[in-house]
């Protein structure tokens, strides 16, 4: 800004020392002609005020030119106003040069006249030579002075006029193909570039990945990221980009990010982006979109891309000022990463990705936010109520998980001995050796009596989210009584109905009631709950599973084959049912389902994404053939990647889950078989390694031997879901 002004000074400069030249010659205008006259010397008038005349008007055009070259210069052909402003100029000062000459060979013959009358000379030549040379160097010189900081200054953005949509000035061509005046103009060594800048503030952010496909929309966004420290990882699709950001923003609290370009790269990165936004994992899209002088009509790729993710994102937003980069980014990304977290967008289009920022944008300062303190009323009403209840018990949501919580839970359930079930996305939240445990629940229709809330007087909701287990489950009647331990208020339902709303960090909610709470109960009610349970788990992977390869012997032994700190990530199908119930969890963020969305296909590229952001971590993933056939291609990701997973595949040849339902329902299936192709050969074709279980005694063998492996690798493992409890339940 500041330069910018001083060019405009120097153009007023300029125009006044001109002035002043002209002012001089035409004030001395009477008497030189006089003097001139008598010593012989006619029409001597013209030079003394037409010279200042042309060059006052050839140095008004080119400063114009200049002006709007300043102005205008990245908005319309801006070669063509600095070509037109530097020819003007030297034509000025050739005039200079020539007046100048004129001048001194009109003073020679002037000269040589008056010394042949004997008449005294009017004036000293030598000194208005010098006058007329310095005023020709110093209008000459200030223009180009001015030219530098209105045209090449990065600053000059700085201060142009902004556009609307409506402006068909948009872009550095006004939407003109390039052409020889119409190219991109050289930026200034310091000016920033939209993309460059948005680059900028997602290393500030600490981003290490991001996935997704370039386009031709999002050009300068890519340039920008090979120079940056952020590794880009290109996928084989947008949905699995999605997917990756979302697993890597479960595991770490920080939002992932994906990259797509407009129109269909755009619309593949719903499904993740969506599972992101049910499963409460901070993610950031952003997708490049159409030059805005376009976006108003029917154009090629086009469709409104905010409105299509506005309701599966908690905020999105279009960057139509380079200079609000900075602001948008890091909006998106507090959103995100804020309780409760999930996916935001941002939409770059590809015309403001290349123009420039202004000086003073720059990435904004981070400061992590912590959910507030819990109310003291609400914390000694809940205290109150779980020191009078006689067999309280907890119900543990994946907010138990993302707000660290989970060593607060474990003693406030083991000293008070208050036991505790957990959702699909909250295994994790208390070992499975605690004897307060009651393990998962949600898997059946009426589990919830199996694990003893039937019998409870009061449920004590930590960290529970709608998404996963709907309380119309579990307390169809509403009569339930509820306490709410979480960092947001509790959600609206007649069956959810708390007497209580601690409100507020759990960590610190759990320690306060810890103390608080004085009367430990009787264990033999929780003890007996447990047992209960253990039975039925023992009983379905017992006789019924000998000799047969049962989806609850192989996750059981799964189980026994990894260590406590390894991830086991499954996809959506008829296994996660299986997992959920008998996969025995010792340790939080071990397992990641998604149980919001629910999507399918989000096993194979989440352990890729889990997989580079801890190297050393094994990690396994566990698929239906259903779900593993709507990511494969990603193996090729992997290979590249040289992500070593283990990649489980229960093969059954169906729609397991769905065939279930449809069978309790109807009595019949439709629409959910297919035909699999060789999984070991599918894999040598992407140049992995296959494996193929064919007798249950080979199980432990083959994965332990997978997962000795330095690369990735596929299991193919044919289940039998012929003996079915969930189907038995109604399920």
């Amino acid at each position: 800004m500041l330069l910018h002004i001083l060019g405009a000074v120097l153009f007023l400069g300029n125009l006044l020392v001109t002035g002043a030249w002209m002012t001089w010659a035409v004030g001395q205008k009477d008497s030189r002609v006089a003097a001139f006259a008598s010593a012989g010397v006619n029409k001597a008038d013209r030079w003394f005020t037409s010279p200042g005349m042309i060059l006052l008007l050839l140095n008004g055009l080119a400063m114009t030119a200049l002006a709007w070259g300043g102005w205008l210069g990245f908005t319309i052909s801006p070669n063509r106003w600095i070509f037109v402003g530097l020819t003007l100029l030297i034509a000025t000062g050739a005039l200079y040069g020539a007046v100048i000459r004129r001048y001194q060979n009109q003073m020679v013959r002037i000269s040589s006249e008056t010394a042949k009358t004997g008449a005294p000379l009017p004036e000293d030549f030598s000194a208005v030579f010098r006058k007329w040379s310095l005023w020709g160097v110093v209008a000459t010189i200030l223009p180009l002075i001015a030219l530098y900081f209105m045209v090449a200054s990065p600053l000059s953005r700085a201060t142009r006029p902004r556009r609307t949509h409506g402006d068909t000035r948009l872009s550095g061509s006004g939407g003109r193909r390039p052409g020889r005046w119409n190219k991109p103009t050289p930026r200034h060594p310091g000016a920033m570039k939209a993309a460059k800048l948005l680059v900028s503030c997602l290393e500030n952010e600490k981003v290490r990945f991001a996935f997704g496909i370039p386009g031709e929309e999002n050009l300068e966004l890519m340039d920008s990221l090979r120079d940056s420290s952020i590794r880009f990882v290109l996928t084989r699709h947008e949905e699995a980009a999605a997917f990756m950001a979302d697993v890597q923003g479960r595991l770490t609290t920080h939002a992932g990010v994906c990259i797509a370009t407009l129109g269909p790269g755009a619309t593949n990165l719903v499904t993740g982006v969506a599972d992101a936004f049910l499963d409460r994992a901070p993610l950031v899209a952003i997708t490049a979109q159409a030059n805005l002088s376009r976006v108003h009509r029917e154009s090629h790729q086009f469709v409104d891309i905010l409105q299509l993710f506005h309701p599966i994102t908690k905020w999105n937003a279009r960057i139509e000022n380079p200079d609000t980069v900075p602001e948008i980014v890091r909006k998106a990304f507090k959103l995100a990463e804020a309780e409760k977290p999930g996916s935001t967008h941002i939409e770059l289009p590809e015309n403001i990705a290349d123009e420039e920022a202004g000086a003073n944008a720059k990435p904004l300062p981070i400061e992590r936010v912590r959910s507030p303190s819990p109310d003291r009323a609400s914390l000694e009403k809940a205290a109150e109520l779980i020191q009078k209840a006689d067999r309280p018990l907890v119900l543990a949501g994946n907010g138990v998980i993302r707000s660290g919580a989970s060593e607060e839970l474990r003693r406030f359930a083991e000293d008070l001995r208050i036991p505790v079930a957990h959702t699909f996305m909250g295994k994790g939240t208390m070992p499975w050796t605690s004897p307060m445990n009651l393990f998962t629940i949600g898997v059946l229709p009426r589990d919830y009596e199996l694990a003893g809330l039937d019998e409870s007087d009061l449920v004590i909701c930590v960290g529970f989210d709608f998404v996963e287990y709907d309380p119309r489950s579990w307390n169809p009647r509403g009569d339930r009584r509820i306490v709410h331990i979480d960092s947001l208020p509790a959600e609206i339902s007649v069956q959810y109905v708390p007497e209580v709303e601690v409100v507020g960090e759990i960590r610190e909610s759990l320690r306060v009631l810890h103390k608080r709470v004085q009367r430990p109960r009787e264990s033999a009610w929780a003890l007996e709950s447990r047992e209960r349970v253990l039975k039925r788990l023992e009983s379905e992977i017992g006789e019924r599973s000998k000799g047969a390869m049962k989806p609850q012997r192989i996750i059981w032994e799964l189980r026994d084959i990894l260590g406590p700190d390894d991830l086991l990530i499954s996809d959506v199908g008829a296994h996660k049912l299986w997992l959920g119930r008998f996969f025995r969890t010792m340790k939080p963020n071990t397992v990641i389902i998604s149980n919001g969305l629910s999507a399918m296909g989000i096993a194979l590229p989440g352990g890729i994404a889990a997989k580079l952001l801890d190297p050393d971590r094994r990690v396994v993933t566990l698929s239906g053939d259903g779900g593993f056939l709507m990511s494969v291609h990603e193996l090729e990701t992997a290979k590249r990647e040289r992500t070593a997973t283990v990649n489980l595949v229960f093969r059954d040849g169906g729609l397991g889950s769905i065939k279930w339902k449809q069978v309790a329902k109807f009595g019949r299936t439709v629409g959910t078989e297919f035909h699999n192709p060789d999984f070991t050969a599918l894999a040598g074709a992407f140049g992995i390694q296959g494996f193929r279980v064919d007798d249950p005694s080979e199980l432990s063998a083959i994965v332990r031997e997978a997962m000795e492996s330095k690369a990735a690798t596929v299991v193919d493992i044919p289940v039998d879901y012929s003996d079915n409890p969930f189907l038995a339940q109604g399920s």
